[in-house]
């Protein structure tokens, strides 16, 4: 605990909770854009290895009944070689939609006509994107608004199998307005580890928290 707390003294100039500035409209509108890309370093390479990379591309980007639609490509790239590992259901979204009220959290499977169903329905999250806590009727989803270097971060996240001791037992990926994805952590990367293109302190912030309560009871946050 006393480490947790010398911890977020340290980090907190950096890394700063929501109320303490504005979040724009449009946050999401990074995630479909033609010609992004996106790569996050391994926190910690395995020994005699190049740091492994996870590289995140947007392609097939066009408008579906006026929302910004976008493929995501996400491979893990270790020692050359390239693996598709999207996958929409732990966090590596593989298709977005997104409109004036939020983004859509998609698959690449849909067609057109799928995507044109779902934005009948309310979007995934809202924009400007609002932090909530995990509740039994959300299955522990949860999201929260930290400042980043280069501005607001939305870091959303959920319970995941814990498959080591020291896995923290909850998957996060972090979307930048400015800099796109730019966190992927425990459950949700390659092997459990952190896979950031923030810097090393930063991603030791966002560790931390993952030891904060992400819980709550029912009725604390959106479903």
């Amino acid at each position: 605990m006393k480490t947790h707390a010398f911890l977020f003294l340290v980090l907190a100039p950096i890394l700063a909770w929501a109320g303490d500035f504005q979040i724009d409209k449009g946050f999401w509108k990074v995630l479909a854009q033609p010609n992004a890309r996106w790569e996050l370093a391994k926190a910690a390479p395995d020994k005699g290895h190049k740091p492994a990379v996870v590289r995140i591309e947007p392609y097939d980007v066009r408008v579906v009944d006026g929302a910004s639609v976008a493929r995501l490509r996400w491979a893990h790239v270790l020692d050359g070689s390239a693996k598709d590992i999207g996958d929409s259901d732990a966090g590596r979204y593989t298709q977005v939609a997104v409109t004036v009220a939020g983004i859509y959290l998609l698959s690449a499977e849909m067609d057109d006509a799928a995507v044109a169903k779902a934005l009948k329905r309310k979007p995934s999250r809202s924009d400007p994107p609002r932090a909530y806590v995990g509740t039994g009727q959300n299955q522990g989803r949860f999201l929260t608004i930290e400042k980043g270097p280069d501005g607001p971060m939305a870091c959303m996240g959920a319970p995941t199998e814990k498959e080591a001791a020291k896995d923290p037992g909850v998957g996060e990926v972090c979307v930048s307005a400015n800099k796109g994805v730019v966190f992927l952590g425990g459950g949700w990367a390659p092997a459990g580890r952190i896979c950031s293109s923030l810097t090393r302190r930063q991603a030791v912030f966002l560790r931390v928290s993952w030891n904060s309560p992400h819980q709550a009871g029912p009725g604390a946050g959106p479903s």
